[in-house]
């Protein structure tokens, strides 16, 4: 399904929201870092969805059931209101992959078509697991990765909110936000063809 079908088919976003979103796509991805991304954080207090927060521990099961752990950069993916300390437990986040760390992990000189090909549909906006970030304020040429998600601990994310102008380095606009909610709705949720009777 191609992104502006996405939009006009979804539920998520309110009507009257849906021309700014798909009038800002027509110039994808001309001014994409203009108006994906806030221009501040507005409140220091508020964790929301999108935010994009550094050095942020995970773990990941590899091949083999090993444990791989280490720091990423993440984007929180849970709902903003999900965020509030005690509201739950846990607080679903998924990794953000450069796109040279991608190239490192999968050997590019040897796939260096395949993985070129790839990192222009991710550009586009073309594969619905990924969220394309163009580099802005220290944040390199990156995409989120939707289909790793992990969750941490509420407490944590929240003891360091305090902090959250110095570890949260972008907040998506509320176009961006569209963008963010379309893409992930659509990963998690694809939408049903109509019966061809």
């Amino acid at each position: 399904m191609a992104l502006e079908d996405a939009i006009n088919r979804s539920s998520v976003i309110l009507p009257e929201h849906k021309p700014e979103l798909l009038r800002c796509l027509k110039t994808f991805p001309v001014n994409l870092e203009k108006w994906l991304y806030g221009v501040g954080i507005a409140d220091a207090s508020t964790l929301f969805q999108g935010d994009i927060i550094l050095d942020i521990p995970v773990c990941f099961i590899d091949d083999s059931g090993e444990t791989l752990l280490g720091k990423d950069a993440v984007a929180l993916i849970s709902h903003t209101c999900d965020m509030q300390l005690n509201r739950h437990d846990f607080i679903v986040v998924s990794p953000i992959v450069s796109f040279d760390e991608y190239k490192f992990l999968n050997n590019y000189e040897e796939n260096k078509e395949r993985i070129d090909d790839l990192l222009t549909a991710i550009r586009k906006n073309d594969i619905f697991r990924y969220f394309y970030l163009p580099a802005q304020k220290g944040l390199p040429e990156s995409f989120i990765d939707f289909s790793r998600m992990v969750t941490i601990s509420n407490a944590f994310l929240n003891s360091i909110k305090a902090i959250k102008a110095k570890n949260c380095i972008l907040s998506l606009s509320q176009i961006g936000s569209y963008l963010f909610l379309i893409k992930l709705t659509y990963h998690l949720a694809r939408m049903e063809r109509p019966s061809q009777n």
